[in-house]
């Protein structure tokens, strides 16, 4: 479902001008047939390691930023610090995470066979395109991550608030 997703970003609005996606368009025989049921499973690599390494920045980075700003005088463990905390999580996550993230996306719109694998896409992308090639979208990522990130720190800060209690050790 990831490629058939990563395909659609790729190439929809190219066969769909108004926009709308349809069922044919979703789950095209075409890819099954040309590509076979093993092609739904390209990229799951890149996919997983994007995953993990995003997920470790933005726990990471929360935690460390949090603790820095409690440092601070003036901030307190509130909704400011939160906040500052996420957004910096979803800059960290976005930083180290774009990168694969651009590979993953190459990786799984490869229909062509241009890529041999994650490293190669890679090598291949760094010597065509250059550095800067890995950090394309980046602004509307850090939008996205950094609103997500926002989100679901202040949540779980609330909900560690307000409905956990500590257990006394004994």
């Amino acid at each position: 479902l990831v490629l058939l997703s990563c395909r659609l970003l790729l190439s929809c609005f190219a066969r769909c001008p108004s926009g709308h996606l349809t069922q044919s368009t979703l789950l095209s025989p075409h890819l099954l047939s040309s590509e076979g049921v093993a092609a739904l499973w390209t990229g799951v690599g890149p996919n997983i390691a994007r995953n993990a390494i995003i997920n470790a920045a933005e726990l990471a980075s929360y935690d460390q930023i949090k603790q820095s700003l409690l440092k601070v005088p003036g901030f307190g463990d509130n909704v400011v610090t939160h906040l500052i905390a996420g957004l910096g999580a979803g800059f960290f996550a976005v930083c180290i995470g774009s990168p694969v993230d651009v590979v993953k996306s190459r990786v799984m719109g490869d229909s062509t066979g241009q890529y041999k694998g994650t490293v190669d896409c890679f090598v291949k992308t760094f010597r065509n395109d250059g550095l800067l090639a890995f950090y394309k979208g980046f602004i509307p990522n850090f939008g996205r991550l950094g609103s997500w990130n926002v989100i679901m720190f202040l949540t779980l800060e609330q909900v560690k608030k307000n409905f956990l209690t500590e257990v006394p050790h004994q």
